[in-house]
């Protein structure tokens, strides 16, 4: 499946290039939202925030999360929809979003329960255990197989907003389906990823308008690679079914 890899990126570069205006209309309008949202809290970092109410600051929270929820669910759709190369429209945002919100929240709130169970609780133990020198050595090998399954975990299940956004999907469903999508491609999904950074780290060192064009190539990159294992895995479902079904009805027919 090496050969994903090549065509996810060529493809993510090229429709990347052919709606560079469009995505570059995305970019300023969420950089425009995040900007009236940090102005807003670096007004209200100057003052002292101990006399703001905690019913205010529970607000400001709460916006913080949904205006993250917005900008992931509009800008994973978007590129969702290139990557199929369908018309993305700026309506888009609009769309989908009453009817994702919650489950990309609830998804979400499971996804960090996932982290933190398999990344804080062996942390917890290093600490405590730290005074014993064998409980240390123990509780830093489990430190370590839990970075290591975390970054499998996050590598794997990345996927899980757009099964969100694709098929409805939400809850545990999503991250035990992109589990499943991912089973087989741990290996290139870690290529991948390296091949991205790579990308947008020579973005950042050529010129500033070669990065503006080298992160949305990614992002589209990946909307794609999704697209091209999710088929992947339906051929094959597809395949097995077509063998069964004529082994069942040659069976009968000898009864």
């Amino acid at each position: 499946m090496l050969f994903l890899i090549d065509s996810a990126i060529k493809n993510g570069w090229s429709l990347a290039k052919k709606n560079f205006r469009f995505m570059i209309l995305i970019m300023i309008t969420i950089l425009f939202i995040q900007w009236i949202f940090y102005s807003f809290l670096s007004l209200l970092g100057r003052e002292n925030t101990k006399w703001l109410p905690v019913w205010i600051m529970i607000i400001i929270n709460i916006l913080s999360v949904v205006i993250w929820i917005f900008i992931n669910v509009w800008r994973k759709n978007i590129n969702l929809q290139i990557a199929s190369k369908w018309s993305a429209q700026y309506s888009d945002f609009w769309n989908k979003m009453p009817k994702l919100f919650f489950k990309f929240l609830l998804t979400t709130i499971l996804y960090f329960i996932a982290i933190a169970v398999l990344f804080i609780l062996p942390s917890i133990l290093f600490f405590f255990w730290s005074k014993v020198v064998f409980l240390m050595i123990l509780a830093g090998l489990l430190w370590l197989i839990a970075i290591i399954f975390t970054i499998i975990f996050v590598i794997r299940a990345q996927f899980f907003p757009y099964l969100i956004i694709d098929k409805w999907l939400y809850w545990h469903k999503a991250l035990m389906k992109s589990l499943e999508i991912t089973k087989w491609c741990l290996r290139e999904l870690i290529w991948f990823s390296m091949a991205k950074f790579v990308l947008i780290i020579l973005g950042a060192i050529l010129a500033f308008v070669w990065l503006l064009r080298a992160i949305p190539a990614c992002q589209i990159a990946t909307a794609d690679f999704y697209r091209k294992i999710t088929s992947t895995t339906k051929s094959s479902e597809v395949s097995k079914s077509t063998i069964k079904k004529p082994l069942r009805k040659i069976v009968k027919k000898t009864k």
